[in-house]
């Protein structure tokens, strides 16, 4: 499926919620679900693909580089 097509299944998901056709947790999943196609799609990963009996830390998965200013007024 091409991008636009993700979008348009987007605006129309978005537009069912705002006009009250879908109720909060339903627009989420579905929306998940569209999310997930793109993802696997753009990245080649699937979230289906990922084994639950792995040993999933958390900690390491959201790892994140800081970058911290120099305050040393010296330099």
């Amino acid at each position: 499926m091409n991008d636009s097509s993700y979008s348009v299944i987007l605006q129309n998901l978005s537009s069912d919620y705002y006009h009250g056709q879908i109720d909060f947790e339903d627009y989420r999943i579905q929306r998940k679900i569209v999310l997930d196609k793109v993802d696997e799609e753009l990245n080649g990963f699937s979230i289906i693909d990922n084994d639950p009996g792995e040993n999933n830390n958390k900690e390491d998965f959201f790892n994140t580089i800081t970058y911290v200013q120099n305050t040393d007024i010296n330099t």
